[in-house]
């Protein structure tokens, strides 16, 4: 027992000695300490540089500059290298991308120069029909005059065209009216103009 009221007498010895400390650390420090990282925190939220400002306060202090650095430099070089390995990959799919660029651009440009001469070739084949259709509304109109002449008249006339010409008139007739004409015109000339395609 005596033994037990000998540590109860120099524990109450010993928080005599300290009531003091941790009185000043309780309600002066620790208050102080609270309030400087809420306002730092507050400050950075607001924009302020609270942390860069510290750091470069506390490289001064002699020591704690090569312990600050060396963790910084490494994560920053290491940094620094995957951000060159993403730039190059970056620019490697710029360089893919403007080279398929530039043979869409080759196609489209080629499609555009067929397309230009096929628009060309179907203009000449559209001014060939329309003057094929006139010729034959022509020649149509022309063996409806032959056709109601007398077939000796309509032999005479046809001899003075040219041969696509009578061929183009007697193709439109009748092949009883085509037949009597032929018939009026000399033999050599109706053959020619069965070979021809009368």
């Amino acid at each position: 027992m005596k033994s037990k009221g000998k540590v109860s007498v120099n524990k109450a010895e010993g928080e005599r000695r300290f009531r003091p400390l941790s009185w000043i650390f309780y309600y002066v420090l620790l208050p102080i300490i609270a309030t400087a990282l809420f306002a730092a925190v507050a400050l950075q939220i607001l924009g302020y540089n609270v942390i860069g400002t510290l750091e470069s306060r506390i490289t001064r202090i002699a020591g704690t500059h090569q312990l600050l650095n060396h963790g910084a430099g490494s994560t920053s070089s290491a940094q620094t290298a995957a951000l060159r390995i993403e730039v190059a990959q970056k620019q490697l799919t710029i360089e893919t991308l403007n080279r398929k660029v530039a043979a869409l651009s080759q196609q489209v440009a080629l499609s555009t120069r067929q397309i230009q001469s096929e628009k060309t070739a179907i203009q000449a084949l559209q001014a060939k029909l329309a003057q094929k259709q006139s010729a034959a509304a022509i020649a149509a109109k022309q063996a409806a005059i032959y056709t109601n002449m007398s077939s000796q008249q309509a032999a005479v006339i046809l001899l003075q065209l040219s041969q696509s010409e009578q061929v183009a008139i007697l193709k439109d007739m009748s092949s009883a009216d085509a037949a009597s004409i032929l018939a009026d015109m000399p033999a050599k000339q109706a053959a020619q103009l069965l070979q021809a395609g009368a």
